[in-house]
């Protein structure tokens, strides 16, 4: 049985100089370290591969097949890899976010700040705490806080981005709603 996952490309859905092809793509083999069709269940440990999204393209894929798992974060590999939808980055950080939602005891990739952030890097920010907020660098970039409960999940999301965001401006988010920004 196989799952969604994320998988990073360079632009023209180019992996390593394999030219992969929308719909299903199939190998003979899966180990993480050196065969099959790589991807991960996390979309932000696609940026430890191809850290840079803006040059490099985000899909969500179906894994299936022969599958591998790397231990040391949520890469995987695969004998079929279904590539089915690409990703906008708003899409990507969203996935991200509803992928520690649904894994509260998962470690944070290097891309989740925690309490207080800023968008400089990648043009987003993933902000966990309980009063987290977010400094915007450029007009229209993402942000997005997810408020942790008293039992230190996170629960709330606060997603931002496009017209609604401006450089400069640091969003803040609050637990309890009868505070004041």
């Amino acid at each position: 049985m196989g799952y969604f996952c994320y998988k990073m490309f360079d632009k023209g859905l180019s992996c390593r100089g394999y030219k992969f092809k929308v719909g299903v793509n199939e190998c003979a083999h899966a180990t993480c370290v050196k065969e099959g069709f790589h991807a991960a269940e996390n979309p932000l440990d696609c940026l430890s591969y191809y850290p840079n999204f803006d040059k490099s393209e985000c899909w969500l894929c179906y894994a299936d097949g022969e599958i591998h798992e790397n231990g040391s974060d949520s890469k995987l590999s695969c004998t079929r890899l279904e590539i089915l939808r690409r990703l906008e980055k708003w899409e990507f950080v969203y996935e991200a976010c509803r992928y520690i939602i649904d894994h509260p005891w998962s470690d944070y990739n290097r891309h989740v700040q925690t309490d207080v952030g800023t968008t400089a890097e990648q043009g987003f920010a993933i902000v966990v705490g309980e009063n987290p907020q977010a400094e915007v660098k450029a007009d229209g970039d993402i942000v997005a806080l997810l408020v942790k409960s008293e039992r230190g999940r996170a629960e709330k999301l606060i997603f931002l981005y496009g017209e609604e965001t401006k450089k400069g401006v640091v969003y803040r988010a609050w637990r309890d709603e009868t505070d004041e920004c």
